[in-house]
Order: structure tokens, then C-alpha cells, then sequence
């Protein structure tokens, strides 16, 4: 049962409980109509106060995506213009794996057997069922761009002849 269902069943309580009248006499204090309203009043400012901070979470959420849904074609040209400015190949390979790190992209394959070719209609068992990328949450993503930007920023800060 949904909280707002819960709410609508407390209002017909408190109403089955007004129709009463006199005969409606509790023994606990926190169960007089009196006690209830103040309940009901309580839960319903409760709900709205959670469709309101949802909304706004919502709302912070698109414009992360937004703002993160160009990060890793940007990453990918940061690469390539350090590839083409002549860098070592270490800084590359660093800045590579940075980028691989923050796309979810792995380096390894699946093995292919020589001679072999697999059948289109086999299936995969379960226990050989491949597991998803990790890290691709905004977290760390920004933390890998960042570390991307850092290995950047090494390279220009460098004295020419080092």
C-alpha cells in the first residue's frame, strides 16, 4: 500500500470515527479525533514536502545528465589532440586508459578459439555471462575526467626539454 493510500485510509478513519459521535470514546490519548487530525494534518504537509524534494531531484538530475552527456566525446578529442601534440607514448597510453576508465570500455576481449568459428544460435550459460561496467556513475565520472585534465595539465606544465 502506497504512503498516499495510507493517508486516504487515516482520513476515513477519522471520519468513520467523527460519525460515531459520543459513543467513540478511546481509552489512549493519541487515539482521540482530536489526536488523529493533528496525525493526518502531520502526514499530508509530510507527502507534500516529498513531492517537492523529489521534484527538485528530478530536476537536478536532468540537468547533471545534461551537463555530463558530452563528457566522454570530449574526453575522446582530448586524447587525440594529446596524441597529436607529439607527447610520449606513456602519457598517451595514460590518458587512454583514463579514457577507457571513464567511457566503461574494457581492453580485453573475449578469447577466440583459431580454427573455430562459433555457431550464430549458440547461447551463452549463465555462469559465462559477461559483468556490466563499473564506474559510470556522475561521482566518477567527474573524478576520472578530472584525473584526465590532471594528466593534461602535467604534460603543459612541463619545462621544454624534460
Amino acid at each position: 500500500m502506497s504512503h498516499f493510500k495510507n493517508v486516504q485510509s487515516l482520513d476515513k478513519v477519522i471520519a468513520i470515527c467523527t460519525g460515531l459521535g459520543g459513543n467513540y470514546n478511546p481509552g489512549q490519548q493519541n487515539l482521540h479525533v482530536s489526536n488523529l487530525v493533528a496525525l493526518l494534518n502531520n502526514a499530508q504537509a509530510a507527502l507534500e514536502a516529498i513531492k517537492v524534494a523529489k521534484t527538485n531531484s528530478e530536476y537536478a538530475t536532468n540537468h547533471r545528465e545534461v551537463a555530463f552527456k558530452d563528457l566522454r566525446k570530449l574526453a575522446g578529442r582530448i586524447v587525440s589532440e594529446l596524441k597529436s601534440s607529439g607527447v610520449l607514448v606513456q602519457t598517451v597510453a595514460d590518458a587512454r586508459y583514463i579514457h577507457r576508465k571513464l567511457t566503461g570500455f574494457r581492453i580485453s576481449r573475449d578469447p577466440i578459439a583459431i580454427g573455430s568459428v562459433p555457431a550464430a544460435s549458440a547461447e551463452v550459460p549463465a555462469s559465462e555471462k559477461k559483468s556490466i561496467a563499473r564506474g559510470l556513475d556522475f561521482g566518477t565520472q567527474a573524478d576520472y575526467f578530472g584525473k584526465l585534465l590532471q594528466t593534461l595539465r602535467t604534460r603543459t606544465e612541463l619545462p621544454a626539454g624534460y
